[in-house]
């Protein structure tokens, strides 16, 4: 290969090297700017479900109110049956604690579940970062290779220049020239 084929071929393998380095390191940058939109959505879906009121969702709104619509019918139908049978007011007032006391029951259990949800979203919440923390490092690791793969082709492209240059024979020349 001439002087002027090792040119170009240097300088054809510098370009490679840049080009493939420089479009490795944009789709790294894509990459990043996804996961940084991933881990902002995961973090508000968390601080959602874990800082959030259990006892405000609308399942356990209804829960709650489920049981005391269920727990006023009945009282309602025990007045009805006290009226009847004149059962006294000491015995309307135990159903009415019992009630209250089911109610709170439900809302006490109901509390407990929630923390249970808690732990769930705090479990889901680490695992989700783990894997885009591992996908960011990934990324890292992409951009490592994109910056050795240009070094690479510079490194070649001198190569091929420096054969290129001793093909000509010039290394006598050169080395008299710094005898002197």
């Amino acid at each position: 290969m001439g002087l002027i084929g090792g040119i170009i071929g240097g300088i054809g393998n510098a370009v490679a090297g840049i080009v493939g380095g420089n479009a490795t390191r944009k789709a790294a940058n894509r990459n990043a700017k996804i996961l940084q939109e991933m881990e902002n959505r995961n973090k508000a879906w968390y601080e959602q479900d874990y800082y959030g009121n259990y006892l405000e969702r609308a399942d356990a709104k209804a829960a709650i109110n489920q049981t005391r619509e269920l727990l006023k019918e009945r009282y309602k139908d025990a007045e009805g049956a006290a009226a009847v049978s004149g059962a006294s007011e000491e015995s309307l007032a135990r159903q009415k604690a019992a009630a209250n006391e089911v109610v709170a029951d439900v809302t006490s259990n109901l509390a407990a579940a929630g923390e249970n949800f808690k732990q769930q979203a705090r479990e889901n919440y680490q695992q989700s970062q783990d894997d885009i923390n591992a996908k960011k490092m990934d990324i890292n690791n992409q951009k490592a290779q994109a910056t050795a793969q240009a070094a690479s082709g510079l490194a070649n492209a001198v190569g091929g220049l420096g054969d290129a240059v001793g093909g000509l024979g010039l290394d006598d020349k050169l080395s008299k020239l710094f005898k002197k």
